[in-house]
C-alpha cells in the first residue's frame, strides 16, 4: 500500500512538473549578444539552447519595434559567432499585447514549476524589473507560450506584420490564464478615507478598493459616507471582488503595464440606493477622479 501511494506521488509530481504551466523565477541573464539588446526594452525573449544556435527578441519603445538577434552557432561554444539582425515596427496595440502576455507569466512564475534535465533549452522571459524561464516545456501554458513568441521572432525575421497581428488572439487567450493564476489576496478589499479643506468646508472621499477598481462615496459628513461604505460590503463584497477578478481576466489583454499597478485604474459611484449596477457602472478613470473638486 504504501509502495503504491509513493507511486502514484512521483507520478502526480513528475506530471505536474512536465506541465510547466509555470514560469520559474530567474536572474539570469543568459542570451545572445545580450550588450546589443537596446538599452531599457519593454521586454526580452531569450532562447538558449544547449547546442543549437540561440536567439533575442526585444521590443524597444521609441520607436516601438521588435528587434529579432539570432546566431549562427552556439555562442558557448562559439563566443566569436557571427550575429544577424532583423528589425520590424509594429503596432502600439501589437506591442501592448505580447508585453502584458510576457509580464503576467512572468508574475505568477514559482519554483514549483522547476524542472531540469539533463540538455535542452532554455526560454528566459524578462520584463523591466523580473526575470524567469522555462526548460524544454513539453505540455501545458509554457509550451504554448514558447510556441507564439517563437512564432513572433519568424513574424519578425519575415518582416510579416501581417501573420504577426493574425498571432494576437492567441496571445490574448494566454493572457487570460496567465491572469487565472493570480492570487486572491492580489483582489482583497482595502478601505481608505481622505479630506481636503475648502470654502469653509471638509470634503471627505471614503473608498473601497479591489486591485484596480475603487468605489467611492464623497459628501461633507464623514460617519455617514463610512456608514453608506460598510452597509454596501456588508451586503456586496463578494460580489465587488469577483467583478474586479472578472475583469482582469477578461477585460484587460490591451493595456500595456510595466508592473502590477500601471494597469488603467477606475472609480464607480453607488447610484442614491447605495447600490452598484455592475453590468452598467457609472465609471470614471482614476486621474479625472483625482482631479475632481
Amino acid at each position: 500500500m504504501r509502495k503504491t501511494i509513493f507511486i502514484i506521488i512521483a507520478v502526480l509530481v513528475v506530471t505536474h512538473m512536465v506541465a510547466q504551466d509555470g514560469l520559474v523565477p530567474t536572474s539570469s541573464e543568459t542570451g545572445v549578444a545580450t550588450d546589443l539588446i537596446p538599452k531599457y526594452p519593454a521586454f526580452v525573449y531569450t532562447v538558449a539552447p544547449s547546442f543549437d544556435a540561440g536567439y533575442v527578441l526585444a521590443c524597444t519603445r521609441e520607436p516601438i519595434e521588435f528587434v529579432l538577434i539570432k546566431a549562427e552557432e552556439n555562442t558557448w561554444y562559439h563566443p566569436d559567432a557571427k550575429l544577424k539582425t532583423y528589425r520590424m515596427p509594429v503596432a502600439d496595440s501589437v506591442a501592448q499585447i505580447i508585453n502584458s502576455l510576457i509580464a503576467s507569466a512572468v508574475n505568477t512564475a514559482s519554483y514549483m514549476y522547476e524542472f531540469l534535465g539533463d540538455d535542452g533549452d532554455y526560454f528566459i522571459f524578462k520584463t523591466v524589473s523580473h526575470s524567469a524561464y522555462c526548460w524544454s516545456p513539453k505540455t501545458g501554458l509554457c509550451k504554448e507560450l514558447v510556441s507564439v513568441m517563437n512564432a513572433c521572432c519568424r513574424c519578425v525575421e519575415n518582416k510579416s506584420e501581417d501573420n504577426l497581428v493574425l498571432l494576437m488572439p492567441q496571445c490574448r487567450a494566454l493572457l487570460r490564464e496567465f491572469h487565472k493564476d493570480y492570487p486572491m489576496h492580489l483582489f482583497s478589499v482595502q478601505k481608505h478615507t481622505s479630506w481636503k479643506y475648502g470654502k469653509g468646508v471638509s470634503q471627505y472621499t471614503v473608498t473601497a478598493e479591489s486591485f484596480n477598481i475603487q468605489i467611492a462615496w464623497r459628501g461633507t459628513d464623514r460617519n455617514n459616507l463610512e456608514e453608506l461604505r460598510e452597509e454596501y460590503l456588508n451586503k456586496h463584497e463578494q460580489e465587488f471582488v469577483d467583478y474586479v477578478r472578472k475583469n482582469f481576466v477578461n477585460e484587460l489583454a490591451d493595456f500595456p503595464y510595466f508592473d502590477l499597478w500601471s494597469y488603467p485604474r477606475i472609480v464607480i459611484f453607488p447610484d442614491e440606493k447605495n447600490n452598484v449596477d455592475f453590468t452598467n457602472p457609472n465609471i470614471i478613470p482614476w486621474n479625472t477622479f483625482c482631479d475632481m473638486d
